[in-house]
């Protein structure tokens, strides 16, 4: 019960490292064989393998974003008596995301994360709305070449 505790303290972190749209502090924390897969038809959508092409997400994902609000819902881990550096948690969450240009985005989803040795290996994003999404991710695609965020 005290290492789910503790995955859950750090899954807050996570989420407040998010709200700063600090790229640095989640590129950090992947494996090198990490799995991250996005719904949709964006060119954040897909399946990015590999921590060079997670890292170029997230610097594409946060270089689209002026603000991010995050709203945590639910919260839980799969082993809840695990004491080690590996889990795997769940979050329901719901955003409110302003993008460059004024464009904004509500909406609802869940984040399944897989950590092994400190490390994510694996996260998948359940959207709820995936019409919202899709339309304020995909209207503008030259954007994600104006990333603030540095290699």
């Amino acid at each position: 019960m005290i290492g789910a505790l503790l995955f859950k303290i750090g899954a807050r972190r996570g989420w407040t490292r998010l709200e700063a749209l600090d790229a640095d502090f989640f590129i950090g924390h992947l494996a090198d064989d990490v799995v991250l897969e996005c719904p949709g038809h964006t060119t954040l959508s897909g399946r990015f393998v590999g921590r060079q092409a997670v890292a170029e997400w997230y610097r594409r994902y946060f270089g689209r974003l002026e603000s991010l609000e995050v709203h945590v819902l639910r919260m839980a881990v799969e082993h809840q008596f695990a004491v080690g550096l590996s889990n795997t948690i769940i979050s329901e969450y719901e955003e409110v995301a302003t993008l460059h240009g004024g464009r904004t985005l509500r909406g609802r989803a869940i984040d399944v994360t897989e950590i092994r040795g400190g490390k994510t290996t694996a996260s998948r994003t359940y959207i709820f709305d995936q019409h919202a999404f899709d339309a304020a991710f995909g209207a503008d695609a030259t954007a994600d070449a104006r990333s603030p965020v540095p290699a």
